[in-house]
């Protein structure tokens, strides 16, 4: 999706985005969204605009550059677990967890299918021989879910997505704000 393309209102710092508006007066409002986020994850597929879209966007701050500078480029992979709490908030999402565990599970499966498609389409390119995938799952002291959650619904879709990326000849860097030795084993 797009910055706004939801109707949501964001903020934009310099080097991050974040939804303003995110909250839902009613679970089943959010549920509803959700469902219909799944659908949407599930018919899209990458084309050419997409993929002319990710290319402009990722050479633009490289094009003042001498051509034999050395840049660091790493192209980014589509989010899963960090994108969906980011749209409802993450009591929002705990609470959704909660009541609708087949949803969410059906949610980080369609976003995850998506973020496979992302990688096969865009890794081609040769870009970049480095992709990182960002997932903002601890906090200081801990992660935000429990190691169980995690390995349930985060990790074997984020296996895929690494895999998807690895089969192109892409290295992936894992990133996460916070305390992730509870689970470092499993990443």
């Amino acid at each position: 999706r797009t910055p706004g393309e939801d109707g949501r209102a964001r903020h934009n710092s310099r080097w991050s985005t974040w939804i303003m508006d995110r909250r839902y007066e009613r679970l089943t409002d959010l549920a509803r969204d959700a469902e219909a986020d799944v659908r949407a994850c599930l018919a899209w597929r990458p084309d050419a605009a997409y993929v002319a879209e990710v290319r402009r966007e990722f050479e633009a701050p490289f094009a003042h550059m001498h051509p034999t500078d050395p840049p660091v480029r790493m192209i980014g992979s589509s989010k899963t677990l960090d994108e969906i709490h980011s749209l409802c908030g993450l009591e929002q999402f705990c609470d959704l967890l909660a009541d609708e565990p087949a949803l969410v599970r059906d949610w980080l499966e369609a976003r995850t299918q998506a973020a496979v498609a992302h990688a096969h389409a865009i890794a081609p390119l040769g870009l970049s021989p480095l992709a990182q995938h960002a997932e903002d799952i601890a906090y200081k002291g801990r992660t935000m879910y429990s190691p169980a959650m995690l390995r349930r619904y985060l990790f074997p879709g984020l296996k895929r997505i690494v895999a998807a990326w690895h089969e192109h000849g892409v290295r992936v860097m894992f990133h996460s704000d916070g305390y992730l030795m509870e689970v470092l084993d499993d990443l």
